[in-house]
């Protein structure tokens, strides 16, 4: 019965024009030049990292942000235990926010898809292309292996931290779907199905949505990094496009998508945030200084 209905929802994608994935054949030519030209315009105004001053040591670099990749997944696990009374009503919030989406899901799905015609297919393939995981690794190595040869640590950071934000998301995301099992709406099952935990089929895999996960990933950390009103209401525009690409084709409810782009955003900001206050502990600083007369303390920042 799955078998049938998935060929069913196969059959009408193909008639609509739309297919999981065909946006791939326009993602080579556009998404990477719209995004990286975002990226490149803010890039000037970026500050230099402290660890752009001396001497350059590649190998020093590679095993830094290697290790980082570790110790900063560590260190964003523990962050709930140091969350304060707003970090808290936030986090509640977007619980709420995802019940109640979640108590709406059938009515929007069907909204959604009174709206299919030629012209929803294509913009389809646009956003669907923005979450494929090619784009998400082209523009994290676009960024990251340029910074890394001309020694530009701005644009290696930027790349780093894209690529950091999609394994921290996807690991947190694929554990997720395994664990609840959620029916995908061209099943026909309803908002409401789950099978439970270990599922391996595709069709039970609905949340949270992973291409809405990948644009998330995307536009957060580079917003986070790059700062600048303009690119990051043009990231956010392009994740969005991706979240309501995900549910025209009928592959996700609305409260998959929302929780992907919660948890992204979240992951993304935080892990910027953690280079930040690295940068800024290794900037500031306490020096005894041995004087004629007694001791001096020097605060440095």
């Amino acid at each position: 019965m799955i078998a049938q209905r998935r060929r069913e929802a196969t059959a009408q994608r193909r008639k609509g024009g739309v297919l999981f994935g065909s946006g791939i054949k326009i993602f080579p030519f556009f998404i990477p030049l719209l995004f990286l030209a975002l990226t490149f315009s803010a890039w000037a105004a970026m500050p230099v990292p402290p660890d752009s001053v001396g001497s350059w040591r590649p190998l020093d670099t590679l095993w830094s942000d290697f290790r980082s990749t570790f110790t900063d997944a560590w260190l964003l696990a523990g962050t709930p235990l140091h969350f304060n009374r707003t970090d808290w009503i936030i986090t509640g919030g977007v619980v709420s926010a995802s019940g109640l989406l979640m108590a709406t899901d059938g009515t929007i799905r069907r909204e959604m898809q009174s709206l299919r015609g030629s012209d929803g297919n294509h913009i389809a393939d646009v956003g669907n292309a923005f979450g494929e995981n090619e784009a998400g690794l082209l523009i994290a190595g676009l960024l990251y292996l340029p910074g890394f040869v001309l020694n530009e640590p701005k644009l290696r950071l930027m790349g780093r931290h894209v690529g950091q934000t999609l394994l921290y998301a996807a690991a947190v995301g694929v554990l997720i779907k395994g664990s609840l099992g959620r029916h995908r709406p061209f099943l026909e099952d309803g908002p409401y199905k789950f099978s439970g935990p270990w599922q391996s089929d595709d069709a039970f895999l609905s949340l949270p949505s992973g291409h809405t996960t990948v644009a998330f990933s995307i536009a957060s950390s580079l917003s986070a990094d790059i700062d600048n009103p303009w690119v990051t209401a043009g990231l956010y525009s392009a994740a969005t496009l991706t979240a309501l690409s995900r549910m025209y084709v009928d592959r996700h409810w609305s409260s998959d998508v929302f929780v992907a782009a919660a948890l992204s955003t979240a992951i993304g900001y935080g892990t910027v945030n953690l280079h930040r206050e690295e940068e800024a502990e290794s900037t500031s600083s306490l020096i005894l200084s041995p004087t004629l007369k007694g001791v001096t303390l020097l605060y440095s920042f």
